[in-house]
């Protein structure tokens, strides 16, 4: 949020609207971690970050009222390289891997893939106990009768798919993330393959909340999808880097900004996927439906494209 300073005390006017804030700028240390209070203290809590974030996320719910409303963020670091997760959530084991059909052998044989995969799942189950522990305090304090609870990502990984790691790549793995809404006048338990991004989600939300939505704001109201309605949307845009940089060490990373970062742009479409380069060379044209781990580029078919 300010600037490249790790971990970096955030100062008001710097937090984009938030009236309390308790974190850092930036960093990756989950089982050391630190934050700076809101008025500044830098404070060491000495247990997993996750955590850590979840008690203040109750602590700070604990004032709020019917008749005073909150939006509330809660942003947890894991699943995040290092994949090293906590006492307890360390127990999936080589053998236990499910592997996609789109990694090849050569990283199923490679230690460190295996290892990073083996810890993320550990990180995504100690995670999933944190929110479990959100939803049973909004449960028991009665605050889920009118709150709107919404778990997404920034990105995915892609863990030896198509023999690659790590983000910033135009595949599925990287680019799709989860989003998962509890609504409580929505329709429970149902799945939409209504396209969504992160853009439409500030108008969806704010329709739902009953605030009016600026006409300056792009992105879409979804929210109608999650009452069960249909709702038509033709594609979304994503775009990202393939990102050099990450063939050097991860404590290098941050010393190798002159590498180059390619950019790529995408369209998704129900059907179909197409990333090109920042020149426009076509990098990719995927049929979703039938090729949905992406192991055909039809980039060359003419045959192949949509009309």
């Amino acid at each position: 949020l300010d600037g490249s300073a790790r971990p970096g005390f955030v100062p008001p006017a710097r937090r984009l609207g938030y009236d309390y804030f308790a974190g850092f700028n930036r960093g990756h240390v989950y089982h050391e971690p630190v934050y700076f209070s809101d008025d500044g203290e830098l404070r060491e809590p000495g247990i997993f970050e996750p955590t850590c974030q979840t008690d203040l996320a109750m602590d700070y719910m604990k004032g709020p009222t019917e008749t005073d409303p909150f939006f509330l963020m809660v942003s947890y670091g894991p699943p995040h390289m290092p994949y090293v997760p906590p006492e307890g959530f360390d127990r999936v084991r080589p053998e236990d891997l499910v592997w996609r059909p789109n990694v090849p052998d050569s990283s199923r044989a490679d230690d460190e893939v295996v290892a990073d995969l083996c810890g993320y799942y550990g990180l995504c189950e100690a995670v999933d106990a944190e929110i479990g522990r959100l939803l049973d305090y909004l449960d028991t304090s009665g605050l889920a009768e009118n709150t709107i609870v919404v778990f997404t990502s920034d990105h995915g990984d892609m863990h030896g798919s198509h023999g690659m790691r790590y983000k910033g790549k135009p595949q599925e793995e990287s680019l799709g993330i989860p989003l998962i809404v509890r609504d409580p006048g929505g329709a429970g338990g149902r799945e939409t393959d209504v396209l969504a991004g992160i853009v439409d989600m500030p108008s969806s939300f704010l329709f739902l909340c009953g605030v009016p939505v600026p006409q300056t704001m792009m992105g879409r109201d979804l929210s109608p999808a999650l009452a069960g309605q249909d709702v038509a949307t033709d594609c979304v845009y994503c775009e990202g880097h393939l990102n050099i940089r990450e063939t050097a060490e991860p404590d290098e990373r941050d010393t190798v900004s002159e590498l180059p970062c390619l950019d790529w742009r995408c369209v998704v479409t129900s059907h179909h996927k197409l990333a090109v380069d920042c020149t426009g060379q076509v990098l990719s044209l995927i049929d979703l439906v039938e090729d949905p781990y992406e192991l055909r580029n039809l980039a060359d078919d003419p045959s192949a494209l949509p009309l």
